[in-house]
């Protein structure tokens, strides 16, 4: 999937902007690596790895699969 993975610090004025934008327009917000891992567990799975390729909004390929049991 393609979002948006905010730094638990230091985030940039891009990235904060944007978590505003989607607070104030639909309710919503931009995640973090930890509420990605937290929210996807939800669904049974697991990050795999993350591609970020525009570190200035955090714009990031997240790869997931099932959680092995």
């Amino acid at each position: 999937m393609d979002e948006v993975v905010v730094p638990d610090k230091g985030a940039t004025e891009a990235q904060v902007n944007w978590d505003w934008t989607m607070l104030a327009g639909v309710s919503g917000m931009e995640r973090g690596y930890q509420q990605w891992v937290q929210l996807l567990g939800y669904g049974g799975l697991v990050i795999k790895k993350i591609w970020t390729y525009d570190g200035g909004r955090g714009d990031a390929v997240i790869v997931a699969a099932p959680l092995e049991k």
